[in-house]
């Protein structure tokens, strides 16, 4: 069944019969498509939005998670959403930041 308001699934994939899968607008799988798309977009990268996504975080030694929230909160005001860091017991360089995504309906 076709979405009444259609957006592209983020990211993007076909289903079995070939067709972009689809999401319809304001549901908890679009917000976390619209989310998963800033996260992956650095600053800069869109020439008609110059500042959307996050502040890409290579070649830094530091990432604030909370950074990370308020340019996801900015973008995409649906949602509350946590940022944790974990720093790895084995290599001390290595840095895990994972966002907890909870959606308002």
């Amino acid at each position: 069944m076709q979405p009444d308001y259609p957006h592209f699934d983020y990211p993007f994939v076909r289903g079995a019969d070939g067709r972009p899968k689809m999401v319809e607008q304001d549901t908890e799988e679009h917000v976390v498509a619209c989310e998963n798309l800033i996260v992956r977009c650095p600053q800069g990268f869109r020439d008609d939005r110059p500042e959307f996504g996050i502040v890409w975080p290579e070649y830094r030694t530091l990432v604030d998670p909370a950074e990370i929230e308020t340019d996801l909160q900015r973008f995409e005001p649906r949602s509350n959403l946590t940022a944790v860091e974990a720093r790895s017991l084995l290599d001390s360089s290595e840095t895990d930041i994972t966002v907890y995504v909870e959606v308002q309906t």
